[in-house]
């Protein structure tokens, strides 16, 4: 540098993006500022701290800069992985007020006779072999019976109709996951019981 030349200087911003220095090595290594400056963008901020690049130059020199840069981006990659972390926590946490309150797009309009002949048709069955097939699971072993042997099979495949085809139950599950199915479920039945008074038994012995 001549005696012409002014001296230049560098923010810790500029340190830490373009030296990649972190905090630390800018107080254990350069102390305080070679000089302030009023803060352009913000006039109510701390004056602006900087060092003279002659210094920075001088201690780069034998620093391992590859090394600083790998460690830099090992923290960047480390707290985007702790914000990713707390952002999953957070909507897990929240999934379940979600599940309670959002809407449930049910489609409930036709007669009840409409609706059994509609999961007749889903199942391909007649309404006499579905019953026959479920009275023949009910009596045997509990492990291979239905989940609910209280339910006629009729009011029971007219239930998980409405629920599969006539509400946003499916996708809502992909959306937030199985652990809302009890939520869901309720919410869903409880609509399906005022819907269809003729199935209210039915709808909520299946709620569990």
């Amino acid at each position: 540098m001549t005696s012409g030349d002014a001296p230049k200087y560098i923010t810790p911003t500029g340190l830490r993006g373009k030296r990649y220095w972190t905090d630390g090595m800018i107080r254990d290594l350069l102390g305080e500022p070679d000089k302030t400056a009023p803060n352009p963008h913000y006039r109510n901020r701390p004056p602006m701290r900087l060092y003279l690049l002659s210094r920075v130059d001088a201690i780069d020199a034998v620093l391992d800069t590859d090394a600083l840069r790998e460690a830099r981006e090992r923290r960047s990659a480390a707290a985007c992985r702790a914000a990713a972390c707390r952002a999953a926590a957070t909507r897990r946490k929240n999934i379940p007020k979600r599940a309670a309150s959002c809407d449930l797009e049910c489609d409930f309009g036709g007669p009840l006779e409409d609706v059994r002949q509609a999961a007749a048709d889903a199942n391909g069955e007649s309404p006499e072999y579905r019953q026959a097939e479920y009275d023949g699971y009910a009596g045997r072993s509990r492990r291979r019976g239905p989940r609910h042997p209280g339910v006629p099979a009729e009011d029971r495949r007219a239930v998980n109709y409405l629920r599969h085809e006539c509400t946003a139950y499916d996708r809502l599950l992909d959306e937030m996951g199985t652990a809302v199915r009890p939520i869901l479920r309720r919410r869903i039945h409880m609509e399906i019981a005022r819907a269809y008074p003729e199935l209210r038994a039915a709808a909520m012995g299946m709620v569990g």
